[in-house]
């Protein structure tokens, strides 16, 4: 083993921020941490090989109800968002995001939506990692959002999810393994209506939204 090479760790990039690595303990929720949830019915289906939103999603959940499907290198989650509000049939009070990173067809999806009323507010949640490695792209989606009215924020999370709020009352909760990004890989995504659930999850990624955000105001 001694003839190993040595690799000198003074000249590796940094790719937290100090102030995020200060602040990562201070970020984690206080809330509740279980929630249970029982669906009267799920579903599953196999969408690999389909790039479709359509063709992945052609109903939504009823109240209780979970539905499960598999997605391969083909398919990007971001490109569910659209759909699901399309068949909601209804505007969108409220959509949470969060995500380890995105990628401009995301961007330009919640913009789209936002700009024509299809969604009244938008709060995202990415990763302090996303954050360091793609400056450009971080900057103008806080730019873009925050234009409109919206919240972005980044943080120690690595978490997936979309949580819908309708102006009809209906709250749909999205847990997935898959960014909203394409990384070509097989990922496993549930949409759920629960009304419970949501609430969990609205609990602690605003909680994590709303303490980035102030971190982001002490260090400006």
């Amino acid at each position: 083993m001694s003839d190993l090479p040595v690799i000198d760790t003074t000249d590796l990039p940094t790719i937290f921020p100090a102030a995020d690595r200060a602040r990562s303990g201070a970020l984690l929720p206080t809330g509740r941490r279980v929630h249970r949830t029982t669906c009267a019915r799920r579903s599953f289906r196999d969408a690999r090989r389909t790039a479709a939103a359509a063709e992945v999603l052609t109903d939504l959940p009823a109240a209780g109800e979970a539905l499960h499907f598999i997605a391969d290198t083909s398919f990007e989650l971001c490109a569910i968002i659209a759909r699901i509000i399309e068949l909601a049939g209804s505007p969108c009070r409220r959509l949470t995001v969060a995500t380890l990173g995105l990628h401009q067809r995301t961007l330009d999806i919640l913009l789209r939506l936002s700009d024509a009323a299809a969604i009244k507010r938008i709060d995202l949640l990415a990763s302090a990692y996303f954050r360091s490695v793609d400056v450009d792209l971080w900057t103008r989606t806080v730019a873009e959002l925050t234009r409109r009215g919206h919240h972005a924020a980044a943080a120690r999370a690595h978490a997936k999810l979309q949580l819908y709020d309708f102006a009809d009352g209906r709250r749909f909760v999205v847990e997935s393994s898959s960014n909203l990004r394409s990384c070509k890989c097989h990922e496993q995504t549930t949409l759920i209506h629960d009304p419970g659930l949501y609430d969990f999850h609205f609990g602690w990624t605003h909680e994590l939204i709303a303490e980035a955000r102030r971190c982001d105001v002490r260090n400006t």
